[in-house]
């Protein structure tokens, strides 16, 4: 056992470090360039929030941060697109299916605000959809976004 431990010592001692390595002293913090300080944004009563854009500031073949409420997911095209079109004649509102391998999902609205989306969420589920969700994806900006 004494042996074992020797043994396991010696190579810590045969490549531990010798006094030919020296440390890196050629950082010099008096040398140091700090970054510019910014300010809190200052807001004056006529500005626009950030991120706050009227209607014709945005350019209607833009996307934006917006809701869907996606109503199933399968993997089966015709399923999704027999949903699609019945949805289309029964729901006011755009309705789209994506294919995210390997599944179809279908969606619907372009909804800005979550309560907007939450208020269809609750339309679909009375009409029928059950597993109805409210999920958070790009929107397209069409001639008009939903907004009751």
């Amino acid at each position: 056992m004494v042996r074992i431990a020797i043994l396991l010592f010696i190579p810590f001692v045969l490549f531990a470090q010798n006094e030919k390595t020296k440390p890196d002293e050629s950082f010099n913090p008096r040398e140091l360039k700090e970054p510019k300080i910014e300010f809190p944004l200052i807001i004056m009563p006529d500005d626009k929030l950030p991120g706050e854009e009227k209607e014709e500031d945005i350019p209607t073949d833009s996307t934006l941060d917006g809701y869907r409420i996606q109503i199933l997911t399968t993997r089966d095209p015709e399923e999704a697109d027999t949903l699609q079109a019945q949805l289309q004649g029964s729901f006011p509102g755009e309705v789209y299916v994506t294919y995210d391998p390997p599944n179809y999902k279908v969606r619907v609205g372009n909804y800005i605000n979550r309560p907007l989306a939450e208020e269809s969420q609750v339309r679909l589920k009375r009409m029928g959809f059950r597993r109805a969700w409210v999920i958070r994806t790009k929107v397209l900006v069409a001639p008009k976004i939903e907004e009751r």
